[in-house]
Protein backbone atom coordinates (compact mmCIF):
# COMPACT_ATOMS: atom_id res chain seq x y z
CA UNK A 1 0.00 0.00 0.00
CA UNK A 2 2.67 2.73 0.90
CA UNK A 3 2.97 5.15 3.47
CA UNK A 4 1.27 8.23 3.49
CA UNK A 5 4.00 10.18 3.98
CA UNK A 6 7.93 10.15 4.34
CA UNK A 7 9.55 13.17 5.78
CA UNK A 8 12.95 14.24 7.33
CA UNK A 9 12.56 16.80 10.09
CA UNK A 10 15.37 16.88 12.82
CA UNK A 11 12.62 17.79 15.25
CA UNK A 12 10.74 14.50 15.09
CA UNK A 13 7.69 15.21 16.29
CA UNK A 14 6.10 18.17 17.33
CA UNK A 15 3.05 20.12 16.85
CA UNK A 16 3.78 20.86 13.65
CA UNK A 17 3.80 17.05 12.45
CA UNK A 18 0.76 16.30 14.91
CA UNK A 19 -1.29 18.79 13.56
CA UNK A 20 -1.01 19.74 10.29
CA UNK A 21 1.04 16.98 8.12
CA UNK A 22 -0.76 14.45 9.76
CA UNK A 23 -3.28 16.12 8.56
CA UNK A 24 -2.52 16.56 5.24
CA UNK A 25 -1.21 12.71 4.88
CA UNK A 26 -3.40 11.29 7.24
CA UNK A 27 -2.56 7.92 8.88
CA UNK A 28 -2.79 4.95 11.53
CA UNK A 29 0.37 5.32 13.24
CA UNK A 30 3.65 7.39 13.05
CA UNK A 31 6.74 5.94 13.06
CA UNK A 32 10.10 7.04 14.07
CA UNK A 33 13.37 5.26 13.20
CA UNK A 34 16.02 7.20 15.07
CA UNK A 35 18.82 4.37 16.88
CA UNK A 36 19.27 7.46 19.46
CA UNK A 37 15.67 7.87 20.23
CA UNK A 38 15.11 4.34 20.09
CA UNK A 39 17.85 3.81 22.83
CA UNK A 40 16.30 6.32 25.09
CA UNK A 41 13.46 5.28 26.98
CA UNK A 42 12.63 9.38 28.20
CA UNK A 43 12.85 10.22 24.95
CA UNK A 44 10.82 7.76 23.51
CA UNK A 45 7.69 8.98 25.94
CA UNK A 46 8.51 12.86 24.88
CA UNK A 47 7.90 12.12 21.35
CA UNK A 48 5.41 9.89 21.89
CA UNK A 49 2.78 12.77 23.74
CA UNK A 50 4.05 15.12 20.89
CA UNK A 51 2.12 12.92 18.73
CA UNK A 52 -1.04 14.27 20.61
CA UNK A 53 -3.21 10.74 20.38
CA UNK A 54 -1.73 8.93 17.28
CA UNK A 55 0.36 5.86 17.77
CA UNK A 56 3.66 5.88 17.72
CA UNK A 57 6.04 3.14 16.74
CA UNK A 58 9.79 4.02 17.20
CA UNK A 59 12.61 1.91 15.90
CA UNK A 60 16.22 1.72 16.02
CA UNK A 61 17.82 1.65 12.34
CA UNK A 62 17.91 -2.47 12.84
CA UNK A 63 14.40 -3.18 13.58
CA UNK A 64 13.62 -0.97 11.09
CA UNK A 65 15.04 -2.86 8.20
CA UNK A 66 12.38 -5.74 9.22
CA UNK A 67 9.24 -3.66 9.83
CA UNK A 68 9.19 -0.96 7.24
CA UNK A 69 8.60 -3.64 4.75
CA UNK A 70 5.80 -4.56 6.98
CA UNK A 71 4.61 -1.29 7.77
CA UNK A 72 4.62 -0.41 3.75
CA UNK A 73 3.10 -3.74 2.79
CA UNK A 74 0.10 -3.00 5.47
CA UNK A 75 -3.44 -2.35 4.98
CA UNK A 76 -2.71 0.65 7.37
CA UNK A 77 -1.34 4.22 6.41
CA UNK A 78 1.80 5.12 8.09
CA UNK A 79 3.47 8.23 8.65
CA UNK A 80 7.61 7.98 8.73
CA UNK A 81 9.49 10.01 9.96
CA UNK A 82 13.18 10.20 10.01
CA UNK A 83 16.32 13.05 11.29
CA UNK A 84 18.37 12.66 8.48
CA UNK A 85 18.79 11.67 5.03
CA UNK A 86 21.37 9.39 5.69
CA UNK A 87 19.23 7.01 7.65
CA UNK A 88 17.17 6.83 4.51
CA UNK A 89 20.03 6.28 2.42
CA UNK A 90 20.76 3.35 4.59
CA UNK A 91 17.37 1.81 4.97
CA UNK A 92 17.47 2.21 0.90
CA UNK A 93 20.59 0.15 0.91
CA UNK A 94 19.13 -2.34 2.54
CA UNK A 95 16.08 -3.06 0.65
CA UNK A 96 13.55 -1.17 2.53
CA UNK A 97 11.14 0.75 0.43
CA UNK A 98 10.54 4.21 0.66
CA UNK A 99 8.00 5.00 -1.90
CA UNK A 100 9.30 7.67 -4.54
CA UNK A 101 8.35 10.82 -2.81
CA UNK A 102 10.18 12.18 0.73
CA UNK A 103 8.84 15.44 2.24
CA UNK A 104 12.07 17.44 4.03
CA UNK A 105 11.36 19.72 6.80
CA UNK A 106 13.89 22.26 8.40
CA UNK A 107 17.41 20.93 9.53
CA UNK A 108 19.48 23.22 11.97
CA UNK A 109 22.37 25.06 11.33
CA UNK A 110 24.98 22.91 13.15
CA UNK A 111 28.52 22.84 12.65
CA UNK A 112 29.77 21.62 9.60
CA UNK A 113 26.39 22.45 7.80
CA UNK A 114 25.58 24.06 4.79
CA UNK A 115 22.72 26.41 4.83
CA UNK A 116 20.92 25.51 1.27
CA UNK A 117 18.01 27.49 1.77
CA UNK A 118 16.43 29.83 4.36
CA UNK A 119 15.80 26.36 7.08
CA UNK A 120 17.80 23.75 5.56
CA UNK A 121 20.86 23.35 6.51
CA UNK A 122 22.63 19.92 5.66
CA UNK A 123 25.63 18.38 6.45
CA UNK A 124 28.00 17.29 3.65
CA UNK A 125 26.96 13.65 3.88
CA UNK A 126 22.86 14.64 3.84
CA UNK A 127 23.36 16.00 0.64
CA UNK A 128 25.48 13.48 -1.03
CA UNK A 129 22.44 11.10 0.38
CA UNK A 130 19.80 13.13 -0.95
CA UNK A 131 21.67 13.01 -4.49
CA UNK A 132 21.47 9.32 -4.17
CA UNK A 133 18.24 8.94 -2.71
CA UNK A 134 17.18 11.25 -6.19
CA UNK A 135 19.37 9.03 -8.36
CA UNK A 136 17.12 6.06 -7.30
CA UNK A 137 14.22 7.78 -8.62
CA UNK A 138 12.83 9.35 -5.20
CA UNK A 139 11.52 12.85 -5.15
CA UNK A 140 12.65 14.81 -2.43
CA UNK A 141 11.13 18.61 -1.78
CA UNK A 142 11.89 20.89 0.59
CA UNK A 143 8.77 22.49 2.54
CA UNK A 144 8.77 23.74 6.06
CA UNK A 145 4.78 23.80 6.26
CA UNK A 146 2.08 22.32 3.89
CA UNK A 147 1.23 25.78 3.14
CA UNK A 148 4.67 26.81 2.55
CA UNK A 149 6.32 26.28 -1.39
CA UNK A 150 7.94 23.17 -2.23
CA UNK A 151 10.67 23.25 -3.39
CA UNK A 152 12.55 20.53 -5.25
CA UNK A 153 15.63 18.83 -4.14
CA UNK A 154 17.49 19.82 -7.72
CA UNK A 155 16.74 23.87 -7.39
CA UNK A 156 18.16 23.38 -4.19
CA UNK A 157 21.32 21.64 -5.18
CA UNK A 158 21.81 23.71 -8.06
CA UNK A 159 22.03 26.71 -5.67
CA UNK A 160 25.19 25.17 -4.25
Amino acid sequence: MAYSLVRIDDRVIHGQVAMRWSKLYPCDAIIVVDDEIADNSVLAKVYKAAAFGTKVYIFNKASAFIKLPEAYNSEKKYFVIVKSPNTLLDLMNHDVPLGNKIIYGPSSKEEGTINLDQKFNLHPSEIESCDKLSANGISIVFQFLPETKATKWEEIRNKK
